[in-house]
């Protein structure tokens, strides 16, 4: 049986546009390429049809959650998106890896949003799925060890949580410098080899398309293009099928 296919979405919304010009490209790719989730940075925002965003007419199926300048857009009709359950664990747990790093400055949970991902119905599926903003004024061999302690940490919550992790945001680092510094466990998904905005993904984790299938989504609303220092990215994610789920399909088909 043919999994569903759910756009995933990488975007820093920042850039040297008006802010109202960003709302509108923002809005935009919501309504054309309709993702389930989208990893955001520099977007601070928590109310998505009020305010200045309530002429854009979102879909309200969309809803968003974070911390500081990252988050999340995520569709209310298909998935959930909860909070790590106990926040000090977490605190603790990276308080411990970043104790006797000389970057841990660079490292702050508060450049990370974490949550998990579950499904709303059939194909079932649950992930843990991190937001990152990686910094930029710091020497790349600052950023390649901050990378380096960033996968231990998720190794760690994979650990802890028994979920897979999507790592979607701006690393502020070449994608051939990332991927020296990878987790064994890990892999990148990137439009190019001087690309800066990826994923990081387990290599267990439920299917992921080809990397040549990544989309580079352009910019098409007035003058957004020059609004914008980052072109999102969306991937088709292959969530797996459990055994369950076939046989619930099937049984609704021998019915019909």
């Amino acid at each position: 049986m043919a999994t569903e296919e759910l756009n995933l979405v990488v975007m820093n919304a920042g850039g040297p546009g008006n802010a109202e010009n960003r709302r509108k490209g923002i809005a935009k790719v919501l309504k054309k390429k309709k993702p389930l989730l989208v990893f955001m940075q520099e977007f601070n925002c928590n109310k998505l049809h009020e305010g200045r965003w309530g002429s854009l007419k979102v879909p309200h199926c969309y809803q968003c959650v974070g911390d500081g300048d990252v988050g999340f857009v995520y569709d209310t009709d298909k998935i959930t998106l909860t909070r790590y359950d106990n926040k000090k664990c977490v605190t603790r747990m990276h308080k411990q890896l970043c104790k006797h790093s000389h970057v841990k400055n660079y490292a702050e949970l508060s450049r990370m949003c974490i949550y998990v991902m579950e499904s709303k119905g059939a194909p079932s599926y649950k992930l843990l799925v991190i937001s990152w903003h990686g910094h930029h004024k710091c020497a790349d061999t600052v950023k390649e060890e901050v990378v380096r302690l960033f996968c231990k940490f998720i190794i760690l919550l994979e650990g802890k949580y028994r979920l897979p992790v999507i790592v979607g945001g701006d690393f502020n680092l070449k994608a051939t410098s990332v991927e020296k510094c990878l987790h064994e466990d890990l892999h990148v998904i990137k439009p190019s080899e001087s690309a800066i905005d990826m994923l990081l993904v387990h290599k267990d984790v439920s299917k992921i398309t080809a990397m040549g299938q990544l989309e580079k989504i352009m910019w098409k609303t007035g003058k957004v293009e020059e609004t914008f220092n980052h072109v999102p990215l969306k991937i088709a994610f292959h969530p797996k099928v459990s055994i369950e789920d076939r046989l619930s399909s099937l049984s609704l088909s021998q019915n019909k």
